[in-house]
């Protein structure tokens, strides 16, 4: 007959995927080295580690605490869930990065510790970065349109048609199939 018991990681060996863990609702005994279940082992591999004191789950068969499997890492009072919507997939990492993919509106979004954004939407088919400087990159597949956005406000908008080039003082140039169009205060023409 198998037993479910819950606890806490004591100890944690990262090359052997391997943990040891107490149990505190029975006198802090501690269990032996148990492998920690993965999603995928063979062609496809889903790594993930488990930190001290993370709150999991075990098997354990007739033989006590010394033959069992950890089976999950679970929720609890003091580490509760990171989303509440449960069409949110959400990864948090220690470093303050954030990975969501939400399936209602198929957009993925990469979140990193220095406030760089990255996002897909693949509904609409719009790619976007924004940068922890304020500058931004857009690309949107429906108007084969790259937008290019400086901190100080110069911006570079390429498209199936044209290239418009502004900066802050809305200077401009424009350029299609049949024209190019200077707009600045000054306008120097070198030919080379």
């Amino acid at each position: 007959m198998s037993e479910l018991r819950t606890g806490y990681i004591s100890a944690y060996d990262a090359n052997r995927h391997m943990a040891r863990v107490i149990f505190p609702d029975k006198g802090n005994l501690v269990s032996g080295w148990l492998p920690v279940s993965v999603r995928n082992s063979k062609k496809n591999h889903d790594e993930h580690h488990l930190d001290i004191n993370e709150h999991v789950a075990c098997i354990f068969n007739d033989n006590g605490i010394e033959e069992g499997i950890i089976i999950s890492a679970l929720y609890d009072d003091k580490n509760p869930p990171p989303e509440s919507d449960s069409d949110i997939r959400k990864i948090l990492f220690e470093d303050g990065s954030v990975i969501t993919y939400d399936r209602k509106s198929n957009t993925e979004k990469h979140l990193y510790c220095d406030g760089t954004e990255i996002s897909y939407n693949a509904s609409s088919g719009e790619y976007k970065m924004n940068f922890a400087g304020g500058e931004s990159m857009s690309y949107s597949q429906k108007s084969h349109a790259i937008k290019l956005q400086g901190s100080g406000g110069t911006e570079v908008l390429l498209d199936d048609s044209k290239v418009m080039l502004t900066d802050s003082w809305q200077s401009h140039i424009y350029m299609n199939n049949d024209e190019i169009e200077i707009k600045a205060k000054t306008v120097k023409i070198i030919e080379g």
